[in-house]
């Protein structure tokens, strides 16, 4: 079985892939940073993950985290990018006809 510190490196990387499928390794790394910031506060064991160039790593020590707090962040995470990742999949998978339509109407995916 995978450690707490495996499965937190994963989801974390999984959500920077997304993002800068989307527009650029660069903003998903700015978005990844803002968000530790932003939940740094609740989450103090988030200072176990440092963000250096382009990648995102780990210290074990989150191992010894309980598995409450780290389900409690993956549900924070996901409720606040959760939207915002929506948006980035829904208009991955549309065509530019139905981007141009949707833009027309006011709609800004």
């Amino acid at each position: 079985m995978k450690t707490s510190q495996e499965v937190i490196k994963d989801f974390f990387n999984i959500i920077l892939v997304v993002i800068a499928k989307n527009s650029s390794k660069s903003y998903g790394l700015v978005v990844f940073k803002n968000m530790k910031n932003r939940l740094i506060k609740d989450f103090p064991f988030l200072n176990f993950m440092k963000i250096s160039n382009s990648t995102i790593k780990i210290d074990s020590k989150i191992n010894s985290v309980d598995t409450a707090e780290i389900r409690e962040l993956f549900n924070r995470v996901t409720d606040i990018l959760g939207p915002n990742i929506l948006r980035l999949l829904i208009k991955e998978r549309l065509d530019s006809e139905d981007i141009k339509y949707l833009n027309k109407i006011g709609v800004r995916l």
